[in-house]
């Protein structure tokens, strides 16, 4: 297992410095560091932080958190308060449930955090249009069905070469980005919408339920029904 830290400046501005590079952030901003790299704060001003070190057994699943400035969205702040209140009950009474609690809740933040960083690459407009193209299709719910072959088919590139030149411009690898796609369209049907759990399971682009529940419990740590019964505004299965 290998720790990871994630600044969140709540308040103020201020650097982030890993590897001798110092990043700017300001209120509403987060970025993500490795803690075996050189890594300090250097002030600017009154700053609030809120440094999260934690555990993470799939680390593709959140590098794009790494090396970049994460802009908050307006949906974001709640979960920071939410994993701010569940940490706060682990200090007073650290028993299994609570733990649990707050673990989930970290998850429910990062998703988001990476949503965040999804969404600001979806809207970038790169110098290469074949690296746009690929993105868009990569990052689009309705591909995928669609495997890297096919998509690679439809770019007139191998597979290998759209590995690389995805992976090389935005420093994302293209199956990263794909579970990434799969992961937040399922979790806003499991929020916001009736379809059962089959049916989301195909528009996330899995052939079975079973393929489907094995990854949504490996990232959240709970079935696609017990997250939507936990956390949806519709009628649960």
């Amino acid at each position: 297992m290998i720790f990871f830290c994630i600044y969140l400046c709540l308040k103020g501005s201020g650097y982030i410095e890993t590897d001798g590079i110092p990043y700017f952030v300001e209120e509403g901003n987060a970025i993500g560091v490795l803690p075996y790299h050189p890594h300090r704060r250097v002030n600017h001003g009154p700053v609030q932080y809120l440094l999260i070190r934690f555990l993470c057994s799939d680390p593709e699943f959140i590098q794009g958190l790494f090396g970049v400035t994460v802009k908050f969205d307006s949906e974001l702040k709640p979960y920071i308060q939410s994993l701010v209140t569940a940490y706060e009950s682990v200090l007073k009474n650290a028993t299994l449930p609570n733990c649990n609690e707050a673990g989930l809740r970290l998850a429910l933040l990062l998703n988001r955090m990476r949503d965040c960083e999804r969404d600001a690459l979806s809207e970038k407009k790169f110098s290469n249009q074949r690296v746009h193209d690929a993105l868009q299709m990569i990052i689009s719910p309705e591909n995928l069905n669609l495997s890297m072959r096919d998509i690679a088919g439809k770019l007139g590139v191998t597979p290998g070469h759209l590995s690389d030149l995805v992976h090389d411009k935005i420093g994302y690898a293209p199956r990263g980005l794909r579970r990434m796609t799969r992961h937040r369209t399922a979790v806003n049907h499991l929020l916001h919408s009736t379809l059962s759990i089959s049916q989301i399971a195909e528009l996330a682009g899995f052939k079975s339920i079973y393929a489907f529940s094995r990854f949504f419990r490996s990232v959240t740590g709970m079935s696609p029904s017990a997250y939507r019964r936990k956390y949806g505004k519709t009628p649960a299965e």
